[in-house]
């Protein structure tokens, strides 16, 4: 009896989760004039949302929010300098704008 009640929770954690893929946003750095690919993965599950931001390939920063939250910020660093990421919207419209050292470099829409 116990068995075919975790395979149906398993199944049910399972079945919820979605991922979506933004657009991606490039920025060249004046300092370094290194240019720097953004994109980001939004996923979504049971237990709330997970946003991934990525640069140039690699993970950034990650944060997770409830699902009654419209927004997340997010805060990490490249090349020295502080990178925010605000993401929000809703289930139409979800975009992250991400901004180094206070200037906007990228608007990520999902």
């Amino acid at each position: 009896m116990l068995r075919p009640l975790i395979l149906l929770l398993a199944l049910f954690l399972s079945s919820g989760c979605t991922a979506l893929y933004s657009t991606a946003d490039t920025w060249t750095s004046p300092d370094s004039e290194i240019i720097y690919q953004f994109n980001a993965e939004y996923r979504t599950g049971t237990t709330g949302r997970l946003i991934i931001i990525y640069v140039n390939g690699h993970k950034l920063m990650a944060g997770k929010a409830h699902y009654w939250s419209k927004r997340l910020t997010m805060t990490s660093e490249l090349e020295g300098k502080p990178v925010a990421a605000e993401c929000g919207g809703n289930d139409e419209k979800r975009t992250c704008t991400i901004t180094v050292g206070g200037d906007k470099v990228a608007l990520l829409k999902f």
